[in-house]
């Protein structure tokens, strides 16, 4: 887990998991992470939000990085061009 302070003053931690169900990386094969991004406000308050995120491991393309639900990113990580045919 990674702490990160962004430009407003937030804190924001960085879970990341491997997920077998993802697709690989669709511009280089890699293997891809699930990126959980939970921000605070205060220490003392705990956390207030999470958002979701999926990263390539080798060539670090992201998806959006701010899916309120863990299936949505997966869903549209996943998603390809050639789905609909």
């Amino acid at each position: 887990m990674r702490s990160l302070r962004d430009g407003i003053g937030c804190m924001c931690e960085r879970t990341v998991q491997t997920m077998s169900e993802l697709k690989p990386c669709p511009f280089c094969g890699g293997k891809a992470r699930i990126n959980k991004n939970s921000f605070y406000e205060d220490k003392t308050k705990g956390f207030t939000d999470h958002s979701y995120g999926v990263e390539c491991l080798d060539c670090f393309t992201q998806s959006f990085q701010f899916y309120k639900t863990e299936e949505q990113a997966v869903k549209d990580w996943n998603r390809r061009a050639d789905n609909d045919r």
